[in-house]
């Protein structure tokens, strides 16, 4: 059985399903695993980089 979210911004954990929804105040949390987003300073929900840039090599 699958659940279908019908919220906010989707979640920003890879292969996460959920939203985020506001919990009162302003706070955001994903509705599927709890997840708080990466907000900007200026309050904008920002894309975490999910994947590691390998140090340079001189």
């Amino acid at each position: 059985m699958t659940e279908e979210h019908t919220g906010g911004a989707p979640c920003q954990r890879r292969d996460c399903p959920g939203t985020y929804e506001d919990v009162g105040a302003g706070e955001l949390y994903c509705d599927t695993c709890g997840l708080a987003p990466v907000v900007s300073p200026d309050g904008m929900v920002a894309t975490p980089q999910y994947e590691a840039t390998p140090p340079c090599s001189r």
